[in-house]
């Protein structure tokens, strides 16, 4: 049997010996042979390939002479006075092998480049039959990766997007595919100055092209320096590697793609709090705003079950902004003023006076509003803690999900798993419910690496054993974990418990910055820098001490899928940060940060 190895080398294996490209006429006419296989050739059409520049009756002697050295050395071939062939089951290629594989053997494979470094000079003829070989070859692998890769994308393995983007770059260094999932996976962790420059030089070498090859690349480029922040932290890595939900991604990519196509959907999230409900929400969000969507957040509160639409009182001035929205009737934002102003002035007395009819207006409105919105551009919602929705919100938010499906609407959103009125309204709604479970083994070990890893010092195989075990796949409580082990070093004496874990980290906290942390859990989502410095009265060098200490700590929420620092943001990095906190207070010091909230907020 005759191996043909072309893929990362160029050699061919026969029952007796290995010809390369130093035997350079047996090697050039086994090669044509092996790829022609099952085929018979014009022997004159193989001597004009070899021997261009020579009478006819020379190439055939040399022919002659190359056929029978060719069978010393184990290329068997059938020849006759006017043609060869070689027979196709004598032979085999592992680029056949390869491609035909599954793409997991595929990506595997340590190089897919067709005999890289042979260029023939033999004749024209030969290097350009060499050559449409070599693109054949690459196009059927570049075919294969593209699809890995979209595949790659709807999981979020932006590693793994890096990975294949690279090996596809390296058959076709302008793919377009190739070149803007490799700049999206640069952005989507972190590195903004790398895929802009990435994005920059493609659009460079593209240079006086039609403008069709531009805009892509223009476009995302434009995503990535108006939506993506500048960094994300540094310090302890607090904004560790997106892992273990490639599932769970892949089905809201998915969901979301069929929006942008006009077919609306909506996803729940259901899971216990710290197991990556945010963090998944996160990062779609950012997934679709460099798919050119438009993205609206909200979070719910716990004081928001009693407060009456209040869902739609917090998303209502944003959305007012949006491209599209001017769309609306004009009657549309008059009823959203009654909505988001607490002053209203006095019209007609039996309108205001008939609370049933103000509601049907209002709700006819925000429908109106999210409709003409999502008209201009596909629209994702992105709902938080929904278990603290109040039920006059849950009953329009459940209507608008089955309303959505036939525009370019993506509703997502979260909840733990409790009993709440949006739950109930979302059941007989039918609306598909993800359970988000622990991650897995290797997952949260991989998770726990990432953010304890220091330079020189990696943690021991018994501690990540251990913070697996007492974590149970939840990811902040292996944050915790790890954030405990880098500030004190203890690595076999830890506390027993995650509550443990907190109570120890805050109590190693100065006295100001554990009440700047008390008072934004306080003030929750309403918490800036700038009211935080009017409840406390601190001086500024103190309030920037704190913060600092906060930060390094990372114990500050750092805002990495939107930009927000403009408005002085700043919250604990979680709810169970702010409970524990506050737990801390005594009954009348809370009571006191409570005056002094509410006398600032007035």
């Amino acid at each position: 049997m005759i191996v043909l190895r072309a893929l990362g080398t160029a050699e061919i294996e026969t029952e007796v010996a290995t010809l390369t490209p130093s035997q350079e006429i047996v090697f050039a006419a086994a090669l044509y042979l092996v790829l022609e296989r099952g085929r018979r050739v014009s022997r004159a059409r193989v001597a004009s390939m070899l021997w261009p520049r020579i009478a006819e009756k020379k190439r055939a002697h040399r022919l002659r002479q190359t056929i029978l050295q060719m069978k010393k050395l184990g290329v068997i071939i059938n020849a006759d006075r006017d043609s060869v062939q070689l027979a196709r089951h004598d032979a085999r290629t592992d680029m056949e092998e390869v491609l035909v594989a599954d793409p997991a053997t595929v990506l595997e494979h340590h190089s897919l480049e067709f005999l890289p470094g042979y260029n023939p000079r033999l004749s024209e003829a030969l290097a350009d039959w060499v050559d449409s070989k070599r693109g054949e070859a690459h196009a059927t692998a570049t075919g294969i990766l593209v699809h890995a890769l979209e595949q790659a994308r709807l999981q979020a393995d932006w590693p793994k997007v890096e990975r294949i983007a690279a090996k596809c770059l390296s058959l076709d260094a302008y793919n377009e595919t190739a070149i803007l999932a490799q700049a999206e996976a640069a952005a989507m962790r972190g590195g903004k100055r790398r895929a802009v420059s990435i994005l920059d030089r493609y659009i460079a070498d593209v240079g006086v092209s039609p403008a069709d090859l531009h805009l892509p690349a223009t476009l995302l480029r434009r995503r990535v320096v108006e939506r993506i922040p500048d960094s994300r932290p540094a310090l302890l890595n607090a904004d560790p590697p997106f892992v273990g939900r490639e599932v769970e991604m892949e089905a809201l990519t998915k969901r979301f793609a069929q929006a942008r196509n006009g077919k609306g959907s909506a996803a729940l999230l259901v899971g216990e709090p710290g197991i990556g409900k945010s963090r998944l929400c996160a990062e779609l969000a950012r997934f679709a705003e460099l798919q050119g969507a438009q993205v609206q957040r909200a979070t719910c509160r716990r004081p928001d079950v009693d407060r009456p639409l209040s869902l739609f009182v917090d998303i209502v001035p944003q959305l007012r902004e949006m491209p599209g929205a001017l769309g609306c009737d004009p009657e549309t934002f008059s009823w959203l003023k009654r909505l988001t102003e607490f002053e209203q002035p006095s019209g007609d007395a039996s309108r205001e006076g008939d609370a049933d009819m103000l509601f049907q207006h209002v709700r006819a409105a925000l429908f109106d509003l999210l409709d003409s919105v999502a008209e201009e551009r596909c629209l994702v919602v992105l709902i938080e803690d929904v278990q603290w929705l109040d039920d006059a919100s849950a009953k329009i938010l459940s209507r608008m999900v089955e309303w959505g499906g036939a525009r370019r609407l993506f509703f997502l959103m979260n909840s733990r798993p409790t009993t709440n009125a949006f739950l109930d309204y979302a059941e007989k709604a039918k609306l598909e419910t993800m359970l988000l479970g622990p991650l897995k083994p290797a997952a949260a070990t991989a998770f726990l690496q990432s953010v304890a890893l220091r330079p020189g010092d990696a943690p021991q195989p018994e501690f990540v054993n251990w913070c697996l075990a007492v974590a149970e796949g939840n990811p902040f409580f292996l944050q915790e974990l790890a954030h405990q082990w880098i500030e004190t070093g203890q690595r076999h004496s830890a506390p027993p418990s995650i509550a443990k874990v907190l109570q120890e980290r805050l109590s190693r906290l100065s006295g100001e910055a554990l009440q700047v942390l008390q008072a934004c859990a306080v003030l929750g989502e309403h918490s800036t820098i700038d009211r935080i410095e009017k409840v406390l009265e601190y001086h500024p060098h103190q309030l920037l001490s704190a913060v600092e200490e906060l930060s390094k700590g990372a114990m500050l929420r750092t805002h990495v899928d939107r930009n927000e620092t403009a408005d002085g943001l700043l919250q604990p990095r979680h709810d169970f940060l702010s409970s524990a906190a506050v737990s801390r207070l005594a009954p009348v010091s809370l009571a006191f940060i409570h005056w002094r909230s509410a006398d600032v907020l007035e």
